[in-house]
Order: C-alpha cells, then sequence, then structure tokens
C-alpha cells in the first residue's frame, strides 16, 4: 500500500492538534501557510533508508549540489518546487 499524503492548512491543524497528530503517525502530513507547504510532519517510523535510496537517485550529474537533489526529491515525490 502506497503511503498517501494529507495537505492541510496551519490553522487547520492548530484547531485539531491531537488528531493530526494521530494521523502523522501513519502518514505524512504536509501543513500550509499562506498558500505555501511549511511543515512536513511524517511518521517517526519513517524509513530513512528508503528515503536516502530515492534521494540518491537524484544526485546523479555534473551539476550535483545537495539543494538540487532536494528539489528533484520533492518535486518528484510531491509536485512542488521550494
Amino acid at each position: 500500500m502506497k503511503n498517501t499524503v494529507m495537505c492541510i492548512t496551519a490553522t487547520e491543524f492548530k484547531k485539531n492538534l491531537g488528531k493530526y497528530l494521530e494521523l502523522g503517525e501513519h502518514q505524512e502530513i504536509l501543513i500550509m501557510k499562506n498558500g505555501r507547504v511549511r511543515t512536513r510532519l511524517v511518521p517517526a517510523s519513517i524509513d530513512v533508508d528508503k528515503i536516502l535510496d530515492e534521494l540518491q537517485g537524484c544526485c546523479e550529474g555534473a551539476d550535483f549540489s545537495l539543494d538540487n537533489a532536494k528539489t528533484e526529491y520533492f518535486n518528484k515525490k510531491y509536485g512542488y518546487h521550494f
């Protein structure tokens, strides 16, 4: 089963903190403020090795930088730019 990503506003998060802390144990939650993603809540049990493997695939090429790799990773995973 593929993990789903929930996107909520900062106000919604503040109003229902307990609810989102429980949901955040099982799925990623993007918290938006003023139309931009500001925070990402991820489960403590997230597979760090899997993320590093995905990030490594973005690190090929002569113009590699950590910022470029992060941007490409999040573009592929979430479809947004920093």
